[in-house]
């Protein structure tokens, strides 16, 4: 299993899209279907995927929430959890926010209770440049403790309410990536790799609270040097604000 971001893009597509309700005290969220799951670069499921996501904010800052995706239907019984929790703040145009990551997955396979890893993360931003750090807390299937994913992305909105965004993602890698029992998964064959890139177009449907976009993936590589490929796909989303 592989880290990766997607959330400004959870979408619902091919099922039915839920009508839109009245946030709550501090509560948001929203779902959505992708046409393909890809995640920092890795397939987890190259046929839709439903996802959604659900959060609490607490002013000043305080934060906590659930993001979670189908995954191939292979393997129908695995899903994947994103739980987080952090504190975040903004002065002027300037905003950040910590916390810690929990990648949780469902299956009830070996592989799949091998793949759960926490990590923490920071993200700076500025005006339309986010910079997000992910530094992994523990040994998995997919990442080494001490790994760093690291990710710089823009966003630019175009006339006839279109939003463009770029996104690159790299890794430093600290070491191999060993099971608790001490079996290398996947060895480290670099330092540095980049990992992936997303290019994006994104456009509201008027009132509907619905968000179409469209995505082209570059693929980097893996701690062992292994290509990724490079994938075209598309999401819908809803989201409850």
């Amino acid at each position: 299993m592989q880290p990766g971001r997607l959330v400004a893009y959870t979408t619902l597509a091919g099922a039915t899209v839920l009508p839109a309700v009245p946030a709550i005290a501090g509560v948001s969220g929203g779902g959505g279907v992708v046409s393909k799951y890809i995640w920092a670069g890795v397939v987890m499921s190259e046929d839709p995927a439903i996802q959604g996501n659900l959060a609490y904010r607490h002013r000043p800052g305080f934060h906590a929430g659930v993001w979670a995706s189908s995954l191939t239907k292979a393997a129908s019984d695995n899903n994947q959890l994103n739980l987080t929790i952090g504190y975040n703040g903004t002065r002027g145009s300037l905003g950040w926010d910590i916390g810690f990551l929990y990648h949780r997955f469902t299956g009830s396979g070996a592989t799949d209770n091998d793949a759960n890893a926490p990590r923490a993360y920071g993200r700076l931003s500025y005006e339309s440049l986010t910079v997000i750090a992910k530094p992994a807390l523990d040994d998995a299937s997919w990442v080494a403790q001490g790994d760093i994913y690291i990710s710089i992305g823009l966003t630019q909105s175009l006339p006839g309410g279109f939003t463009a965004s770029a996104r690159a993602g790299f890794y430093r890698f600290a070491g191999d990536a060993v099971l608790d029992d001490g079996t290398v998964v996947t060895p480290k064959e670099q330092k540095l790799a980049f990992r992936d890139a997303d290019l994006a177009l994104s456009r509201g449907l008027g009132t509907t609270g619905l968000d179409v976009s469209i995505h082209y993936t570059i693929g980097g590589e893996l701690r062992d040097g292994e290509g990724l490929g490079n994938h075209l796909w598309a999401g819908l989303s809803w989201s409850l604000n």
